[in-house]
């Protein structure tokens, strides 16, 4: 073996030692570049964050059933605003804003996602804006941020008037004869182990109305008042009948004992009376 073939052979171990090298001195340049825009990418979005979900809050606000949680991890920030199921919404629902990043650290991702189950109406269930991390136009973020919250807010409010979702709650206006959601009553009133829900307070006010004209009870009237005619009508005979003889007998007495007192004429009305009557 010759001296040339051994510096030949050598060359090479340094060339490919020499490129090993190359390539551990990148990454870790690129390692350290990454966590300097990582850094960077954390000083941005930690005060984006905290404006981007001032909206979820404020939409928090009009609901009793919704709460917000925030979180954080080495992909970005995420705010969740979740929806219970309720009566008045029956359905589990869930927004979510977040800002991330891409795999290299060099844009930053605001990323929307709705859910709502069941689903039975449409809505819009995911988007993202991408923004170079050195020049963020916050105020086309943040319009964009309330454009999604906004329409979000109108497909979760359609739950109440969706029959699909409000089968189980339709109840009828018992003046205004309407079907509607119970949630959306403006009066209820328990009666007789029932309870009756009015959509209005015009239909409230006539409740009295609606029930004193009922066909149902003017029905009863009249089959009442039927029944009591016929239940009566022997005795009203007996009355007319003592009228007239009342009359026939005064007149009599009036003739014959005239000048006499009333409790004279009062005594022979009744031994006529009775004499008649027990005829």
């Amino acid at each position: 073996m010759t001296t040339n073939l051994r510096d030949r052979i050598r060359a090479e171990f340094d060339a490919a030692q020499a490129r090993i090298t190359k390539i551990q001195q990148d990454a870790g340049r690129e390692l350290r570049e990454l966590e300097s825009r990582r850094d960077h990418f954390e000083a941005v979005a930690e005060d984006l964050i905290a404006k981007s979900h001032r909206p979820l809050r404020e939409l928090a606000t009009h609901f009793d059933n919704a709460e917000l949680e925030r979180s954080k991890d080495r992909e970005g920030y995420h705010g969740v605003l979740k929806f219970k199921h309720t009566p008045r919404f029956p359905a589990t629902a869930e927004l979510r804003i977040e800002i991330n990043h891409d795999e290299e650290i060099r844009n930053l991702v605001v990323r929307y996602n709705a859910r709502i189950i069941p689903v039975f109406i449409d809505f819009e269930k995911s988007d993202h804006l991408i923004f170079d991390l050195d020049a963020v136009d916050e105020e086309k973020l943040f319009r964009w941020v309330d454009d999604k919250v906004v329409s979000f807010t109108n497909a979760y409010l359609k739950i109440q008037f969706a029959e699909e979702y409000q089968r189980n709650n339709l109840v009828t206006d018992p003046v205004a004869n309407v079907r509607f959601a119970r949630a959306m009553a403006h009066a209820e009133i328990e009666h007789g182990g029932h309870t009756y829900y009015f959509l209005s307070e015009e239909s409230l006010k006539l409740r009295f109305h609606k029930v004193l004209f009922s066909p149902h009870l003017l029905q009863f009237l009249v089959f009442f008042v039927k029944h009591l005619f016929k239940l009566f009508s022997p005795l009203l005979s007996e009355l007319c009948t003592f009228r007239k003889r009342y009359l026939i007998l005064r007149h009599l007495h009036c003739k014959s004992h005239t000048g006499r007192k009333p409790a004279v004429f009062a005594v022979g009305f009744w031994k006529h009376f009775v004499d008649l009557h027990s005829r």
